[in-house]
Order: structure tokens, then sequence, then C-alpha cells
């Protein structure tokens, strides 16, 4: 999460610490949400330079990026930096249902194909925003539905570029989503399209833009 040289360094040397251990594999710029972050990191005694010496030294093999709401910051990160070997971000049944430039993370998938970056999906079983009560330990109100959380399941692991999906915080729901990859089988634009109807008809809201 820390953005200056200074900051990257203590927390990274902190991680090492509390895993007891002198390496990691993977090591990424968590939840950058904006350009003003972005350029923090790439600037002048900027979190980056940390990192990049930290690789050069052994500390950490590679080098990855998270983002939850704008997929442009994650699009130029990548454009601008051509050592990132993993990107995460949302990628949903959703979004596409009511695609936006915040949103639209197919800029992004492209971009990693061509640059030969992992991609690690999150939200996949997102519904909506939570109004109310929130009745799972998930950020976002998840589809519980098992029928409904095939086809989300689905839908993400066929977009051409991700590499593999991130469990939700929730427990509960780990079985069902389990299951789902477990009878995967990589969906036609056919049937991507389909889902993308149901999900318009069953009022699927994505998270961005608010």
């Amino acid at each position: 999460m820390e953005r200056t040289k200074k900051g990257a360094w203590k927390e990274l040397h902190l991680s090492l610490q509390r895993l007891g251990t002198d390496k990691l594999d993977s090591y990424q710029f968590h939840a950058v949400k904006n350009m003003e972050e972005l350029n923090t990191i790439f600037g002048k005694e900027g979190a980056l330079e940390a990192v990049k010496e930290a690789k050069e030294t052994g500390l950490i093999k590679n080098i990855g990026i998270t983002g939850h709401d704008d997929t442009r910051v994650l699009v130029n990160a990548l454009e601008r930096f051509d050592d990132f070997s993993t990107v995460l971000f949302p990628i949903n049944v959703a979004a596409m249902a009511q695609p936006h430039v915040v949103n639209d993370y197919r800029p992004l998938l492209e971009i990693a194909q061509q640059q030969d970056i992992g991609v690690t999906a999150i939200k996949a079983i997102l519904k909506g925003r939570w109004q109310g009560n929130q009745n799972y330990q998930t950020w976002y109100k998840p589809l519980v539905d098992g029928a409904w959380i095939n086809r989300a399941v689905w839908f993400t692991l066929s977009q051409q570029g991700v590499t593999t999906y991130s469990l939700p915080c929730d427990l509960r729901l780990w079985p069902m989503v389990i299951d789902a990859a477990k009878q995967f089988k990589k969906l036609t634009s056919t049937a991507q399209k389909d889902i993308i109807q149901q999900a318009n008809e069953d009022k699927l809201i994505p998270l961005f833009p608010e």
C-alpha cells in the first residue's frame, strides 16, 4: 500500500519479518486507485524504485500491481513499466452488462496478453453493491444461487487473457465456486452474450462507476 520509496522499503521488510522468510515470489502494488497514486509510485523516490532494487537484490522474484475500480490506471501502469509479471482486477459479467471506461477490463486484458502478464480476476461472482445488511464477508453483494455462480465463474474464466480467479473472502461461498471451477469449459462468444443478457435481466450492477 505504500507509494514512496522509503515507505515501500519499510513495508517490504516488515512483510519479510512477519512471514519469516528472506524472499518473496511476488510483491504487488496493491489497490492503486488513481493516476495521482500511480505517478507517486513511478516518480522520483517513489515505491517503484524500492521494488526494482528489491528484485535486483533477490528479495522478490516478480513485481505485480492490483486495482479495484478504474481499469485505465492499470492500463497506464502496464504501458509505462514493462517488468510487471502480474496484474489483478475485477473481471465479471456485471461489468459487461453495463460497460464503462472505468470498468471495461478488455483493454487491460489485451495489453496483459501482449506483454505476457499473468491476470488474476477478482469479484467474478459480483451481484452488486451492498444495500442494507451485509450477509457475507465480501466487500460486494455476491451471487449465491449455484446456477448463477456457475455462469459467472465460467464467464470470468472464459475471458481471453485471464490466468486465474481468486476465491471470494467468505468461506461459505467457496464450495460453490470450486464446484463451478471443476465443471468449467470455456464458453463460446454466443454463450457469453447470453450470460450478459441474463445479467441485464437479473439487474447485476457493476461496482464502478458508482
